[in-house]
């Protein structure tokens, strides 16, 4: 996958998530605090890498009453941490016959929590807490989600 990284610089290129982070701190007002949730590619995650679709979520259009499937076809570069997924939300009749198909494509750089303190600490920030979920429980789980809360005193 040497190709698709040359081609997503700004989604492995820990020079820009720096940059980001700092310009972040650097907006906020004295006792502010910046807030940023991040999806944690777990096990399971990483599992159902391949690029046959896997039905993620099947839901009812409240507009028009059509079910829609959305559908993720993705590969995972390890070693860059990307994944790249091929979307497709399919809508449907009373009858389950697909009325249309919407296809995207995401390139997604993701983060371990050593890496994102180690750039937290690097763009300025001197405190922060990383939680599993919006209610503020601890990270106890690759399968939660990391909640980072980070500010300078």
């Amino acid at each position: 996958m040497a190709e698709a990284g040359a081609d997503l610089d700004a989604f492995d290129n820990s020079a820009a998530m720096l940059a980001t982070l700092a310009r972040c701190r650097e907006q906020l007002l004295p006792g502010g605090r910046f807030l940023m949730h991040v999806s944690f590619f777990g096990a399971a995650v990483l599992a159902t890498s391949g690029t046959n679709p896997v039905l993620e979520h099947e839901s009812v259009d409240p507009r028009t009453g059509h079910r829609i499937r959305i559908y993720d076809g993705r590969t995972v570069d390890r070693i860059e941490q990307i994944q790249h997924s091929i979307n497709q939300i399919h809508e449907l009749d009373d009858s389950g016959n697909v009325l249309a198909v919407h296809r995207s494509e995401t390139h997604v750089r993701w983060i371990q929590k050593p890496e994102l303190e180690l750039l937290l600490r690097a763009a300025g920030f001197t405190h922060w807490t990383i939680a599993g979920g919006f209610d503020g429980k601890p990270l106890p789980s690759e399968e939660d989600q990391m909640i980072v809360t980070a500010w300078n005193e």
